[in-house]
């Protein structure tokens, strides 16, 4: 008996058999555009002089997807989500999450975009193949801190098989980097407390200053408490404080560019109360 070619369906592409000079045709929602090269995979039609098993017994197009499928025509991995640049002091990091019912194995990288008029995607070659739950330093991709840029990640498997591109929100270093709470020590002086405060890192030291420091100073006993607006120094004195007590005192820095930093607490004695020494303690 001699089979006539197949039919062609609209919304099918068409697959040749190495075997069978007829053709398959495959829907194309079954093929993956990132599989390359297409598995040359032998799929024989059934014909009457085959016996009735294997092959045979199936419908003839099943049959062939079936086998298709099985030489490796990739699916889609699911895209990953939440894609996000977050940024303190001027060192940024993109986090991400899987998709839903991502498999075992699956592989993810990262790429980043400087937005101007010529566009080019480049890869970020320390996050080529992260797992999930890490994160990519971009700090050295996005120098400009008044450029605008964007970041992306994909999933992809050993296997070949890939997932659609993930994108972010735009990010501007200057605009969304925050200025971490300042790096502070403090030790009692009598009467009184110092704080020393150290510059800021070296990324914002040459964009930002800090212009003023924003104190709570809380007496740890019965919570009377005050406030004050310093000028910025490294070292700053709080005086007429009561002697052998402990304070906490709340820091705050205020920079020329952007608005204050977080707040960081530290506790100290003004003086060692009964054989305990002076002690400086942050807290969060």
């Amino acid at each position: 008996m001699k089979l006539s070619p197949a039919p062609e369906i609209q919304g099918m592409t068409p697959y040749r058999s190495l075997l069978s000079p007829h053709t398959i045709s495959l829907p194309a929602s079954a093929r993956s555009p990132y599989h390359q090269p297409p598995c040359l995979c032998s799929v024989p039609l059934p014909s009457a002089s085959l016996p009735a098993s294997g092959l045979n017994t199936m419908a003839p197009w099943t049959a062939a997807l079936l086998l298709l499928l099985h030489c490796g025509v990739g699916i889609s991995l699911p895209a990953p989500t939440n894609v996000s640049i977050t940024s303190v002091n001027l060192e940024h990091t993109l986090h991400f999450l899987p998709g839903s019912e991502t498999p075992g194995h699956t592989h993810f990288r990262i790429q980043v975009m400087k937005v101007r008029r010529k566009s080019v995607w480049k890869p970020a070659a320390r996050c080529s193949s992260l797992e999930p739950g890490q994160t990519c330093e971009l700090s050295g991709l996005m120098k400009d801190p008044w450029a605008r840029y964007q970041a992306r990640a994909q999933a992809y498997s050993p296997a070949g098989s890939t997932s659609d591109w993930a994108t972010s929100g735009l990010f501007q270093p200057m605009t969304h980097s925050a200025v971490g709470p300042p790096d502070v020590s403090v030790a009692g002086c009598g009467n009184c407390l110092v704080l020393q405060v150290r510059p800021l890192t070296s990324r914002w030291q040459q964009l930002e200053r800090y212009r003023h420091m924003l104190l709570s100073v809380r007496r740890t006993r019965d919570g009377v408490q005050f406030h004050m607006s310093v000028d910025y120094e490294e070292k700053t004195v709080i005086g007429y404080l009561e002697p052998g007590v402990e304070y906490c005192v709340m820091v705050s820095m205020v920079a020329f560019i952007k608005q204050k930093s977080a707040p960081v607490k530290y506790c100290a004695f003004t003086s060692p109360p009964r054989n305990n020494r002076s002690v400086s303690q942050p807290s969060l």
